[in-house]
């Protein structure tokens, strides 16, 4: 995905009409496998003036039935393998920061529609798993996903993504054990078919990875949300173990 979405003069208006997203600064535009079949006149038109066109992802369910992001979710079934239909290209600079970087984290977001796509790639995958200084964090939803994720734990999160990045390649997750209300839960339950994810520490146990757990979440006119600073201190917390020496008071 770009960085942000730019509506500049004519083709970023045209990039906003087709659910696309023009990056200013790459020049490129983003969209999925969907749009960029379904308007082959447009794609045509972005190549002439050498825009890059990225396809995202598309999942393989159970019976084989071949899904673009936008159905994932309607399918209601088991993904077997998720794919690029073509191999992406992906820009220099992102393996330059993957190499310096002190730590990769996997945010939160759309496992199968957000995160996913980022690290299905061989070329992604070395790069973090070659990465010579970083460790790599996961920060669990806080909600299951209909579609998605649906009766997932934290551990059933961490098995789909090391299904790609390879067996023990997350070194901490964080993980939200904030007790909700009945209320609010009743309510995402119902509206959005939506659970929260649990801590199943008995699979924990058999991962190799740290678990960080802590009160995390908060409750605002029945809207779930992470507490950015206490996230944001969790992970400066893990970052700096070990580093105190090299602060500067």
């Amino acid at each position: 995905n770009s960085s942000r979405s730019i509506v500049l003069e004519n083709i970023g208006q045209i990039a906003k009409e087709y659910r696309a997203i023009y990056d200013e600064e790459t020049k490129r535009i983003y969209c999925s496998q969907f749009h960029y079949d379904k308007h082959q006149n447009y794609v045509e038109y972005l190549k002439s003036k050498k825009h890059l066109i990225t396809p995202r992802a598309i999942a393989e369910a159970d019976m084989e039935q071949k899904l673009i992001p936008e159905e994932i979710t309607k399918a209601n079934k088991k993904y077997k393998r998720l794919f690029y239909k073509e191999d992406p290209h992906i820009l220099p600079e992102v393996f330059d920061a993957i190499a310096k970087a002190d730590l990769i984290i996997l945010s939160i977001g759309s496992l199968y529609t957000s995160v996913m796509p980022h690290i299905i790639c061989k070329d992604m995958v070395d790069a973090i798993n070659n990465a010579k200084k970083a460790k790599v964090m996961y920060i669990c939803n806080a909600m299951t996903q209909p579609g998605e994720t649906d009766n997932f734990g934290v551990s059933d999160h961490v098995k789909a993504l090391e299904r790609y990045l390879g067996k023990d390649s997350i070194d901490v997750v964080i993980a939200s054990n904030t007790k909700l209300s009945k209320k609010v839960l009743a309510k995402y339950e119902t509206e959005e078919q939506k659970d929260q994810v649990r801590i199943d520490y008995e699979n924990i146990e058999e991962g190799n990875y740290e678990l960080i757990e802590d009160d995390l979440l908060v409750s605002s006119k029945g809207i779930i949300r992470h507490n950015s600073m206490k996230l944001s201190s969790d992970i400066f917390s893990y970052l700096m173990r070990g580093k105190q020496d090299d602060v500067i008071y």
